[in-house]
């Protein structure tokens, strides 16, 4: 299912005609940066379901782009969660994709 999720985010941003990039440093991937020209505005991580399983892998995602980019804040979508995590001084906003969209 996240795979599916991945792509209609994708394509929701492809038709907004928004400059798209993924990050892959340290072994750490980000799936989603977008930019306007050279300059990154935000950071995505998309994930199904956020649970103890995958959200220190998620976060940590983020966190490692947020720091090579300089930028202090990141975003997860989700299916249907929505919270707000902060992490050395950085904050990660959990929001469900339909709420992002609309």
């Amino acid at each position: 299912m996240c795979r599916i999720l991945e792509n209609i985010v994708f394509w929701e941003f492809r038709g907004q005609k928004k400059t798209l990039h993924y990050f892959n440093e340290n072994a750490k991937e980000c799936d989603f940066v977008i930019s306007d020209g050279s300059k990154v505005c935000y950071l995505l991580q998309v994930c199904y379901h956020l649970n103890t399983e995958n959200q220190k892998r998620e976060i940590n995602r983020l966190l490692e782009a947020m720091k090579f980019f300089n930028l202090n804040k990141g975003l997860i979508l989700r299916m249907n969660q929505k919270d707000s995590i902060t992490s050395n001084g950085k904050r990660i906003e959990v929001i469900p994709v339909y709420k992002y969209f609309s």
